[in-house]
This record gives C-alpha cells, structure tokens and sequence, in this order.
C-alpha cells in the first residue's frame, strides 16, 4: 500500500486529442478553446516527462494568458512551472536544464528563464521482511515453539 500511495498510483489516463476536441462537440468560446489547448499542452509534457526513467510523476502549469474579447490585448503565456517528483540520484542541474529544453522547445512563445523546474526526491522504498511465524504445537493448549 506504501507504493501506491508514494507513487501515486493509479495515474490518470492520458488525454488523446481526440478526446479532448471530439468532432461532434461545440467549442463554447474562442477563450474555452484556447483553455482546453494549454490543458492538453500540460497533460501531454507530463506524459512526455514520466518516460524519462528517474521520473515518478510530473505536474506542468502553463500559465493561462490573460482572455480579452480584444485580440490585440492577448498576451501569450509566458511562463512555466514545473514540478517533478523523481527517484536515485541525479544531477540536478544537469536534469532542470534538460526539462527546461524540452519545455523551450515544446511551447512556442516561452523564455527558457521564464520556466521554472522544481524537483523532489522520493525516499526510497525499504523492503522490511514479515516477522518469523509461530508454529503452535498440535495440542490446542500447546505451547508455542
């Protein structure tokens, strides 16, 4: 049960684009689109970081842009946070400046100072075997050997 609760287990399932943007289903707004889009640009880079082998589990904020009716008074996102929960030993900086590439090169619009990698290392798992069994003699008063 340790595992599962330190590796949060069960995942969600991936997001396909087609589930997020079904071709029967109505857009509500240019604004909700543009919602789901960041949405599912999240979902895809934490996929695309839980490959890596040290990673247990990633989360990606991508900061929504502030929605106006007035095109010319979007502004883009321009900013990332990243949380990574990872497992042994790694090089830290080596591994943020890794993920900070993979995000500058995912998101179009993005600083590489404007993304923002914080990592947590899991404990690791301690097997503790079971405490030897009591054999009970065959007498039902017996005593315990």
């Amino acid at each position: 049960m340790s595992i599962i609760n330190l590796y949060q287990l069960p995942w969600t399932s991936d997001v396909q684009i087609g589930q997020a943007f079904p071709e029967s289903a109505l857009v509500a707004s240019p604004n909700a689109e543009q919602a789901r889009v960041i949405s599912l640009q999240e979902q895809r880079l934490e996929q695309s970081l839980r490959i890596i082998s040290q990673v247990v589990n990633a989360k990606v904020h991508i900061n929504y842009p502030f929605f106006s009716k007035d095109a010319a008074n979007r502004f883009t996102s321009d900013h990332v946070g990243v949380i990574i929960i990872h497992k042994g030993n790694i090089d830290e900086s080596v591994f943020i400046s890794q993920v900070k590439s993979l995000i500058k090169n995912s998101i179009s619009n993005i600083r590489y100072e404007n993304i923002s990698v914080v990592l947590f290392a899991v404990p690791a798992i301690q097997y503790v075997p079971p405490p030897p069994k009591c054999v009970l003699s065959s007498s039902r008063f017996g005593k315990v050997r």
